[in-house]
C-alpha cells in the first residue's frame, strides 16, 4: 500500500486502503522532555509515551467492508434503507473552491464540467494553477458509500508521474447546521497528484425526525432564564463504556451518521460494539434524541429513551462549567435501566453578562450590549413593527410590537430581556416571548425572535433590519451589525482517519505570549540573537514592548541580553485561516505578515504543525527552518490532541501507573490515607456514607489520563446495599482538573446518597508549569484536611 497519497513525495497527508481515505504514518518525531515539578504537599506527574502514529486500518471494523458504489447521486444504505440523494449538490454553475495557495478546484458532481480544461471537454473536475495553467483532475466521478462515509471519487484525470494520474476526493461529512458551510481543501505540495475536499452538508445526514427539525433545544427555568444547548449538537463525541466498546454522543440532534459511525436513526446515545463484525448487530440505540432540555430537581437534564430496548435508556446532566469549551460527556455508570452520563459546559451556567454570550466551542463572546437601549422601526409589506435591543426606554412598546398605521395603537409581540442567546448557524439571538395572544382557539401568543447577522459588506451605512418571517405567531428579524463576526478562527478540525477532532483551543492563551525554541541547526538565527513569538489560533499580547503589527499572530524581533526590549520587529502573519489536519498533524498558518526583507514582492509567513507528544504538556513550538528567507516553519510537541490513556490502578500501593512512561501517582499524597471525604450520610445503611469517608485503596478504580482537559478522571463504586437500581453501588466520578485555583466541589444529582444517585467530585488544581502537571488538593469548607 502506497503511503504517500500518489506521489511518494511525502506532503499528500493522505492515503487509499480499499478505497478508503486514510492519514500517512509519519516517522517518529523528536519529543521534550518533562520535568518533575514538586511542591511541598504533593506531586502528580502524568507522562505517556509517544504515539508516533496512528494505526491504518483496513476498511470496516474487523477487515469486513461494506462498500456501495452510485452511478447517479444516489446511494441506498442497508442497515436502514436510508436512501442518500446527492443529486441537489449537482449545480449549474459549477461549484469552485480556493486552495490556501490561491489555486481554483473547479468541479460538478454528477455531472460534467461545462467548459473544456486544458483542452479536454466533458470532464468532471479541474485544478487552475497560479500560473494560469489548467489540469484537468477527472473525466468521471463516483459516489461511493464506504463503512458509512460518503464521499465522491473522481478519476481519469490527466497523466502526472510514474504512471499515476491527476484525481480529486471529496469527502462528505454530516452537518445538520442550516445553512451550507464553506468546502475545504487538504493542504497539498506542488508535485501531488491526488487531491482531497471535505465538504460538510446536510445531504451526508440521516433523516431528521419530525421533531427535530425545527426544535432550538431551549429550555426556560422559574427565574426566566433560558438554557440553550443547540450549539452541542455540531459534533459526535466518543465515550467509553468500561467494558472495551464506547458510546457516540451527541444533544439536541441525533448522531451524525458517518464513518463507523451508522447509528441507528434518530438516536442520540448510540452504543458501539467495538468487538463486533457484523454491523446490524454493531450499533444499538440508547437513547432517542431529546428534543428540548428540562429541569428536574433544579438540574438541566435531557431524557432519551431508546426506540430499540426498553431496558437500554439514557440520561444526560448538564453541570454548568464556565471554563468548559468542548469537552463533551462522560459516562457515570448505569441505574436500572438507564445509562447515565454527565457534560460539564458552559451552556449550563446561569451566571453570565448583560446581552452577551460565549460560543462554547471557540469561547468567543458575542456582546451586543452597545446596541441596548436602540429602539428600532422598520416597515414591512405595509406592516410598522418597532423592537428594542436588550432593554427599552420609556415607549409605548416594552420589548417587540406591531404598531397599527390606523391608530397607531401597538399588538405585543414579545417582552424584552437581555438573555441573549447562540445557535447552531454561529448566530447570536434574542428571543422575546409572552406576546399577545395570536391564536384565540389554541391561547398561542406572539414571540419574536431578532437575529443578529454578520455585516459582510462594510459600507458607509449599515443595511436596515428585516422581517425574513411572519408566520405561525412568530416574528423573526434579522439585523446586520459587525458585533456579530465571528473573528476568531476556528481552533479544531476533524481527522477523518479515526473521525476524532483535534482541538487546539487548551494552547491558546490569554496570559502570556509563546516565546519559541530555535533548532540547533539554525546558527544564523542565534547569531543574530532573534526571538520568535506567538499565540494560538488568536492574536499576540501586548507585552514586554512587543511593537509588531496590530492583530498579528506570530512576530520575529531582536532581543539582546543587555536590553530585555524587543527590537526591529516583523509580523510573521495574521489569524486568517482556521485550522487543518494532514495525515496525524493540525496545521496552522499565519498569511499576510510584514514584507519580506529578502523578497519585496513576498510577505512574511508562518505555518505550525502540531503533533501528539504525551510527554510535552502544552509544549512548546519549536522553529525548525526558513523557507526562502519568508516562510518560517515551527513544530509544536504538544499532548492536548492526544487520545487519553487508561492507567493501571494498583490497591496495594494505592498508585496509579502508567506502563508506558513507568510514572506514578500515588493517591494517598493527594488525599490523607487515601480517604475521599464527603458530606455524612446518616440515612445511608454503608458505613463509609455515614461517616462521610470513602475509602479509595480498596476499590476497583479505573483511571484515564485526559490530556485536553490535564485531568486525571477516576471511576469507581461505592457499596451501598439500599441503592437497588445499581445493584448495591454508588457510581462515583473523581476528576482531579488543572485550573488557575483550588476548590472542591460535590455535585449530586439528586439529594439522597442512599437514592442510588451518582455523585461526581470536582477538584480544580493549580497549573505548575506547561511541561508537567503538579496537583496541590486542597478544598474548601474543611471537606478535606
Amino acid at each position: 500500500m502506497s503511503t504517500s497519497g500518489g506521489d511518494g513525495h511525502g506532503r499528500d497527508g493522505l492515503a487509499v486502503e480499499k478505497s478508503i481515505v486514510l492519514p500517512r504514518q509519519a516517522p517518529p518525531r523528536r519529543t521534550t522532555t518533562s520535568k518533575l515539578i514538586t511542591t511541598s504537599s504533593v506531586q502528580l506527574f502524568l507522562t505517556v509515551a509517544l504515539v508516533a502514529a496512528v494505526a491504518l486500518l483496513p476498511a470496516g471494523s474487523l477487515g469486513s467492508s461494506l462498500v456501495l458504489n452510485s452511478k447517479n447521486c444516489l446511494v441506498q444504505e442497508p442497515l436502514y434503507n436510508i436512501t442518500f440523494n446527492l443529486t441537489t449538490l449537482d449545480s449549474d454553475l459549477v461549484h469552485h473552491i480556493k486552495s490556501d495557495i490561491g489555486e481554483t478546484f473547479t468541479f460538478d458532481v454528477c455531472d460534467h464540467l461545462k467548459r473544456p480544461c486544458n483542452g479536454v471537454s466533458g470532464g468532471a473536475a479541474c485544478l487552475l494553477r497560479q500560473d494560469k495553467s489548467e489540469v484537468l483532475l477527472a473525466r468521471e466521478s463516483t459516489l461511493q458509500l464506504i463503512d458509512g462515509r460518503l464521499h465522491f471519487n473522481f478519476s481519469g484525470g490527466d497523466a502526472c508521474r510514474n504512471g499515476k494520474n491527476y484525481s480529486l476526493d471529496i469527502i462528505l461529512m454530516c452537518s445538520y447546521a442550516p445553512e451550507p458551510e464553506p468546502m475545504s481543501v487538504v493542504p497539498y505540495s506542488d508535485d501531488q497528484c491526488n487531491y482531497f475536499i471535505f465538504w460538510r452538508t446536510k445531504h451526508a445526514c440521516a433523516p431528521l425526525p419530525e421533531r427535530l427539525r425545527a426544535n432550538e433545544c431551549a429550555v426556560r427555568d422559574p427565574s426566566g432564564h433560558v438554557f440553550n444547548l443547540l450549539p452541542l449538537s455540531q459534533l459526535n463525541h466518543r465515550v467509553p463504556d468500561r467494558n472495551g466498546s464506547h458510546f457516540s454522543v451527541t444533544a439536541c440532534k441525533p448522531v451524525h451518521y458517518g464513518h463507523m459511525t451508522m447509528c441507528p436513526i434518530g438516536s442520540s446515545v448510540c452504543h458501539v460494539n467495538d468487538s463486533e463484525s457484523d454491523y446490524t448487530k454493531k450499533y444499538h440505540d440508547y437513547g432517542q434524541t431529546d428534543a428540548n432540555p428540562t429541569i428536574e430537581d433544579g438540574k438541566l437534564v435531557m431524557n432519551l429513551a431508546s426506540a430499540e430496548d426498553k431496558c437500554q435508556n439514557s440520561k444526560i446532566f448538564f453541570e454548568c462549567d464556565e471554563a468548559a469549551t468542548d469537552f463533551g460527556p462522560e459516562y457515570l455508570g448505569k441505574e436500572g435501566c438507564t445509562h447515565l452520563f454527565t457534560w460539564r459546559t458552559s451552556l449550563a451556567c446561569k451566571k453570565r453578562e448583560f446581552c452577551a454570550v460565549v460560543d462554547p466551542n471557540s469561547g468567543f463572546v458575542f456582546n451586543m450590549s452597545s446596541l441596548a437601549g436602540k429602539q428600532i422601526k422598520l416597515v414591512e409589506a405595509n406592516r410598522t413593527y418597532e423592537f428594542a435591543i436588550c432593554k427599552t426606554s420609556d415607549t409605548q412598546c416594552p420589548g417587540s410590537c406591531e404598531i397599527s398605521s390606523v391608530n397607531s395603537q401597538t399588538v405585543s409581540l414579545g417582552n424584552i430581556n437581555a438573555d441573549l442567546q447562540y445557535n447552531i448557524t454561529g448566530a447570536p439571538y434574542l428571543r422575546y416571548e409572552s406576546g399577545a395572544v395570536c391564536n384565540q382557539s389554541s391561547n398561542v401568543r406572539w414571540s419574536t425572535k431578532i437575529e443578529f447577522i454578520c455585516e459582510t459588506d462594510k459600507g458607509q451605512t449599515t443595511p436596515p433590519p428585516k422581517v425574513v418571517e411572519n408566520t405561525g405567531c412568530e416574528l423573526i428579524v434579522q439585523l446586520e451589525t459587525e458585533l456579530a463576526c465571528l473573528r476568531n478562527i476556528s481552533c479544531s478540525a476533524m481527522n477523518l482517519s479515526n473521525d476524532r477532532e483535534l482541538d487546539l483551543t487548551p494552547l491558546i492563551s490569554s496570559q502570556r505570549n509563546y516565546l519559541a525554541d530555535v533548532n540547533d541547526t539554525l546558527t544564523a538565527v542565534k547569531n543574530k540573537q532573534q526571538k520568535f513569538f506567538l499565540n494560538v489560533c488568536r492574536p499576540l499580547l501586548s507585552e514586554f514592548g512587543l511593537g509588531c503589527r496590530g492583530g498579528s499572530a506570530a512576530c520575529v524581533a531582536e532581543q539582546r541580553p543587555t536590553d530585555k526590549t524587543p527590537t526591529n520587529e516583523l509580523s510573521l502573519g495574521y489569524p486568517d485561516a482556521s485550522l487543518v489536519v494532514v495525515g496525524d498533524r493540525a496545521h496552522l498558518k499565519y498569511l499576510r505578515g510584514d514584507h519580506c526583507p529578502q523578497d519585496n514582492a513576498t510577505d512574511l509567513s508562518t505555518e505550525i504543525e502540531f503533533y501528539c507528544a504525551p510527554k510535552a504538556g502544552h509544549g512548546n513550538p519549536i522553529l525548525q527552518e526558513i523557507l526562502h528567507d519568508c516562510h518560517y516553519r515551527f513544530e509544536w510537541p504538544t499532548n492536548v490532541i492526544c487520545p487519553g490513556v487508561v492507567a493501571e490502578f494498583r490497591p496495594k500501593a494505592c498508585e496509579v501507573f502508567n506502563a508506558e512512561t513507568g510514572a506514578t501517582i500515588t493517591l494517598q499524597k493527594i488525599f490523607a490515607s487515601g480517604e475521599l471525604q464527603v458530606s455524612p450520610s446518616k440515612g445511608s445503611v454503608s458505613e463509609e456514607l455515614k461517616r462521610g469517608k470513602i475509602q479509595l485503596c480498596d476499590k476497583n478504580l479505573t483511571a484515564l489520563v485526559d490530556y485536553k482537559e490535564q485531568a486525571l478522571k477516576v471511576h469507581f463504586t461505592a457499596k451501598d446495599p439500599s441503592c437497588e437500581g445499581t445493584g448495591g453501588n454508588i457510581n462515583v466520578n473523581l476528576h482531579v482538573a488543572c485550573a488557575a485555583s483550588e476548590n472542591f466541589e460535590v455535585n449530586e444529582h439528586v439529594p439522597a446518597l442512599r437514592d442510588a444517585s451518582p455523585v461526581q467530585h470536582v477538584s480544580r488544581t493549580q497549573c505548575i508549569d506547561s511541561h508537567s502537571i503538579a496537583i496541590t488538593f486542597r478544598a474548601n469548607s474543611g471537606v478535606v484536611g
